[in-house]
């Protein structure tokens, strides 16, 4: 089975990406696939792993190309292309199809923190409950179960009970989680700007990590791919 039609099928499964992203296959060998690595990004290091492990594709959560491209040149994005061209590898790329989609990066963010009784806000953004704890307890649960330390906080100084995640890059959903009565916003990476707001608005927030808050969803995507595909072998990669 090709590339072109093993991401036609997890991305009907998933549903719509937004207008201006660029989902699915990135670069198509040619070949069967029988093997496919699922990583957060396309990195030289996850290249290398995959060819070692014999994979024959590699799916991931980030584009490899985003921005349409006029030159194969010698930037990190056309370097990694070449790459996965002479290493044979097929590429496809899940991104805000899977940060909107049902059990995808952003219920499996919730999962992580513990928070319960989700509900959407915008397309991709969750909001739930946790158990009442000071921001500081909460901050420290957070790097605990994402493996992180939270780089940059607003202490709003109120107690969390009410938390909306955006995964990622959340810097322009800060006044939308406030307006959704959050009392505490957690997001991969923002602006300074972004935290400058949410003190404004007095919501507590905190930022883990673009990788942190989304590589917990490469096993899931993985699972996806198995239960679609019970015949191609996937492995994961952590980088």
């Amino acid at each position: 089975m090709k590339i072109t039609e093993i991401a036609s099928i997890i991305h009907a499964y998933l549903g719509n990406s937004e207008l201006w992203d660029n989902d699915g296959v990135m670069l198509e060998s040619g070949h069967d696939v029988h093997k496919i690595a699922v990583c957060l990004d396309v990195t030289s290091a996850n290249i290398a792993l995959a060819k070692s492990a014999g994979a024959d594709a590699i799916v991931t959560h980030h584009p490899l190309i985003f921005k349409p491209l006029s030159r194969l040149a010698g930037d990190s994005t056309s370097t990694r292309i070449i790459k996965c061209i002479e290493n044979g590898l097929s590429v496809a790329s899940f991104h805000t199809c899977l940060d909107i989609a049902e059990g995808g990066v952003n219920d499996t963010l919730c999962e992580k923190l513990g928070i319960e009784n989700t509900t959407a806000f915008l397309p991709f953004g969750r909001i739930g409950d946790v158990r009442e704890q000071s921001f500081a307890d909460f901050c420290v649960f957070a790097s605990e179960a994402l493996k992180c330390i939270p780089f940059q906080t607003v202490d709003a100084g109120r107690s969390v009970r009410r938390v909306a995640v955006v995964s990622g890059g959340g810097k322009d959903e800060v006044r939308d989680a406030y307006d959704a009565g959050a009392d505490t916003y957690l997001t991969g990476e923002a602006s300074h700007s972004a935290m400058i707001d949410a003190a404004e608005y007095g919501i507590n927030m905190l930022c883990c990590g673009h990788f942190e808050t989304e590589n917990p969803v490469v096993p899931v995507l993985a699972g996806i791919i198995s239960k679609h595909f019970p015949d191609i072998e996937v492995i994961t990669l952590g980088s």
